[in-house]
């Protein structure tokens, strides 16, 4: 018995060694534009609107005829923003926010090229993420009943990434997401360019008794340059 899972261990990995020296590597920089908004886990909007971010980082891509995989590793900007209105015996007090959420970023993509190394292309796959710092900017205005400005307030405010909320004024978030990206993209030569989702599994809230379930949406766009590895 032995003998044969021996065999059968050689054999695999004499596949896996021959499949991976036929395979056209190639690796190169990647930069894009994210659209990230922060989903409630039932569908209901945790954030009002979408915030643009930025994404940079390092792609290989590993050529099997007409199939790749692409694992990467990213700087990438997620995150959401709000404004709210509140009226009360005549005072108004409209509230903004706008939170940036810096995530190092690992993604896994299995890539179909539908002409083979060039021509359209589908992807999907899963990544994880490690937040690794962010910033929200809050802005408030109250208004007297005759609309004429009583107070503001502006300030940044510090993002923490913990398991449970704390007691300071800084706003927690869990640090590890995970999720999975898919999208459509095209390649020509060495320039590769994607339009993807990224749909976050995890819930960013610390555990607290009235925290809001939250997880990442990110609408991605991305160009990369490949360089021939060989």
């Amino acid at each position: 018995m032995k003998q044969t899972h021996s065999f059968l261990l050689a054999g695999f990995l004499l596949t896996a060694t021959t499949t991976v020296a036929n395979a056209q590597i190639s690796f190169g920089p990647r930069i894009g534009l994210n659209s990230a908004v922060v989903k409630g886990i039932r569908g209901e909007d945790v954030a009002n609107d979408s915030r643009f971010g930025s994404q940079i980082g390092l792609v290989v891509n590993v050529q099997f005829g007409n199939l790749a995989i692409q694992p990467a590793i990213l700087y990438t900007q997620k995150g959401y923003r709000t404004e709210d209105e509140v009226m009360a015996n005549g005072i108004t007090a409209t509230s903004k926010a706008s939170a940036r959420l810096d995530y190092a970023e690992i993604p896994v993509n299995l890539v179909y090229n539908v002409g083979k190394t060039s021509g359209f292309q589908i992807f999907a796959g899963p990544y994880v993420g490690f937040g690794i710092g962010g910033k929200v900017k809050f802005e408030q205005k109250i208004s007297d009943p005759s609309g004429r400005l009583s107070d503001e307030t502006k300030e940044d405010i510090d993002v923490k990434f913990a398991s449970k909320e704390g007691s300071d004024n800084k706003v927690y978030i869990r640090r590890f997401d995970v999720g999975a990206n898919a999208g459509i993209g095209y390649k020509t030569g060495p320039i590769q360019a994607q339009l993807g989702f990224g749909f976050g599994f995890r819930d960013l809230a610390p555990e607290y008794p009235e925290s809001t379930k939250a997880t990442n949406r990110v609408l991605q766009l991305s160009l990369t340059y490949l360089f021939d590895a060989k």
